[in-house]
């Protein structure tokens, strides 16, 4: 058995700004309980390829910023790799169960995807996790074009 840890993941915001209106019929997200992200999403054609550049800056206290990371990655490749990265690993294992349909390329067109309850899973991550705010930017691209733009913001915060 895992044990418990003495922190939580919070949300606080999450920012989507769908940039190609004619390719989404419909992309929507909300925070519940400042723990579980829930999003559906309708795309009007399919996506046979597809990128991110995504970012995780963490917060210190003291106002300072540390680059997480900063990478490029092939989403089509992404859930059926293992990875290096440790955190990668915790967020495609997440999705996946999470998340109603199956993460592979192509995305299909006029399949409502929908992501229920997601959250970051304290047990997976080790037993210190710095206190900190966190944000993480998203940009998703297909075939060079830039599609949408993804954002969240959240913290660490210790049980009292």
């Amino acid at each position: 058995m895992t044990p418990q840890r003495n922190f939580l993941f919070i949300f606080n915001d999450l920012d989507i700004h769908p940039l190609t209106k004619d390719l989404f019929e419909e992309f929507k997200c909300k925070v519940t309980n400042s723990r579980y992200i829930n999003c559906n999403m309708i795309v009007r054609r399919n996506i046979e390829q597809l990128e991110v550049e995504t970012t995780l800056d963490m917060l210190k206290p003291n106002n300072r910023s540390m680059r997480f990371y900063q990478v490029h990655l092939d989403v089509c490749q992404f859930f059926s790799t293992l990875h290096k990265n440790r955190m990668f690993n915790v967020v495609a294992k997440s999705l996946s169960n999470t998340i109603n349909g199956s993460l592979k390329c192509p995305i299909v067109a006029n399949f409502n995807y929908t992501l229920n309850n997601y959250h970051l899973k304290e047990t997976d991550f080790p037993n210190y996790v710095p206190e900190c705010q966190f944000q993480t930017w998203m940009k998703f691209y297909t075939n060079k074009k830039l599609i949408l733009r993804l954002g969240s913001s959240g913290r660490v915060q210790y049980k009292k």
